[in-house]
């Protein structure tokens, strides 16, 4: 007796993006991961830190950076039939601008990259320009990091949180003219999309940077960096709308 074997056309997940071979995958018994999925379409074209992996499952979609999965197996969760998987190439990177040899976007790899370092790859600071008592860190920052910042600590307040972005602007500044504040520079880890800026102009220009906003423009709350007193400040803005 001759037995055929079909394959089940429903079993199968679609591969789009940024891979070297895109297309349609069965799943077998074996029951693949996303990534073996992917590893199976040939790979991403770039990196995988630079990469995105959207995953829309019963109408519903979800992102993760493929480095972020290779880190943490476990987050590599099995495919299932129907599985659309799109890469998507998203470099991670961070600017610097201010008083440095070399203003502009770079790279953020795998690795960790502290904000002493960023300075390094921007070629150093102006010495003549800078003033180093204000080094800022502009980014997204979590709720939860911005309501450990002391009460005491809080110059003003949010008059209305900002209901579409859950992730509130903070400013985290670092007085590098310390010894302290060259240690914590050093161990300060940048995210990716982070601003660094160098303040210049000496004092006046220092404090229209680190100067609370007026609660009739962007209220915001000035405080000291949770855990790290005395090593840095951090401005909270929201916008009221």
């Amino acid at each position: 007796m001759l037995v055929s074997v079909t394959k089940d056309a429903t079993n199968v997940v679609t591969v789009t993006g940024a891979v070297k071979n895109p297309g349609r995958f069965a799943i077998t018994p074996a029951s693949e991961t996303l990534m073996q999925i992917v590893a199976e379409a040939g790979g991403s074209i770039g990196p995988a830190s630079d990469t995105v992996l959207q995953v829309t499952r019963a109408g519903k979609q979800a992102n993760v950076r493929l480095s972020d999965l290779l880190a943490s197996p476990q987050q590599d969760i099995h495919a299932y039939p129907g599985d659309y998987l799109n890469l998507v190439p998203e470099p991670r990177d961070y600017l610097v601008y201010g008083a440095v040899y070399k203003s502009g976007a770079y790279p953020l790899p795998v690795a960790t990259t502290s904000l002493a370092e960023a300075i390094s790859h921007a070629g150093g600071i102006v010495d003549s320009l800078a003033d180093v008592r204000g080094v800022f860190v502009f980014r997204y920052e979590d709720p939860a990091v911005v309501h450990q910042i002391p009460p005491n600590d809080v110059a003003s307040t949010p008059v209305k949180p900002d209901t579409k972005n859950p992730m509130p602007p903070v400013i985290y500044r670092v007085n590098m003219k310390t010894a302290a504040g060259i240690f914590y520079a050093s161990a300060f880890p940048l995210r990716d999309k982070d601003l660094v800026f160098v303040a210049d102009g000496g004092a006046d220009r220092l404090g229209e940077i680190s100067r609370p906003v007026p609660p009739d423009r962007e209220p915001g709350a000035l405080g000291r960096q949770p855990g790290h007193h005395h090593r840095s400040r951090v401005l909270t803005a929201q916008s009221n709308g």
